[in-house]
């Protein structure tokens, strides 16, 4: 009679295993869903349903629960790189500035801004872990007046837009909440939005500029 060791050793070499190295993931880094495998042994990971204080259940691959889990995960993944791409882009224009008050914009404007009405600012605050974002601008009376941005988030993406009194609707970031007003001409107390200023050498309005 043949021992267990014995018909391990005969029938192993009958079947190949695939086994593969699996990299270390940090905790906030997402992959894409793979697509149905052929077979569970040639997958990486399963899908589970995990209930608090009770056991999970794996989900069998290629099942409709299956199929519709790992679209709305996409869904979600997907709607979470717009965000990050929208909200990258509005960091990264020169006239977005960060925890700064109306008596900071007031000086920064009048140096920097390169037009005698319409050169604009963002600044975005956070305090007490409250976020406000306020859209500053020189007038034709050259003073420097204010409009509160309002935020929504959409309930089904999660996606964040963005308006003020003026704009007719939401748009999905800053840069084109700002890039529609200018395109409109939207008149702002009488005033239409031109160049937002630049972290730069300061600009001496008024006066003629000589170029060589």
């Amino acid at each position: 009679m043949l021992s267990l060791q014995k018909i391990v050793n005969v029938l192993l070499p009958l079947r190949e295993i695939r086994y593969e190295a699996l990299p270390d993931y940090d905790e906030d880094v997402y992959e894409p869903l793979r697509p149905p495998t052929v077979h569970p042994d040639y997958a990486d990971r399963c899908l589970c349903d995990v209930k608090f204080n009770e056991s999970f259940r794996m989900i069998k691959t290629g099942t409709k629960e299956w199929i519709k889990e790992t679209e709305k995960k996409e869904s979600e993944m997907n709607a979470s790189k717009s965000r990050e791409d929208y909200t990258k882009k509005d960091y990264e224009q020169d006239w977005f500035f960060a925890q700064k008050t109306i008596n900071n914009a007031e000086p920064l404007l009048f140096i920097w801004s390169k037009e005698p009405s319409g050169g604009f600012m963002v600044i975005r605050n956070e305090k007490e872990n409250v976020i406000s974002y306020k859209l500053y601008f020189i007038d034709t009376r050259d003073r420097v007046k204010s409009r509160p941005i309002f935020a929504q988030v959409d309930e089904k993406t999660k996606q964040m837009s963005y308006a003020i009194w003026e704009s007719k609707k939401f748009e999905k970031s800053i840069t084109l909440l700002i890039k529609k007003l200018k395109k409109k001409k939207t008149l702002l107390d009488g005033t239409v939005l031109t160049v937002g200023i630049k972290r730069m050498e300061p600009v001496r309005r008024h006066e003629p500029q000589h170029f060589p």
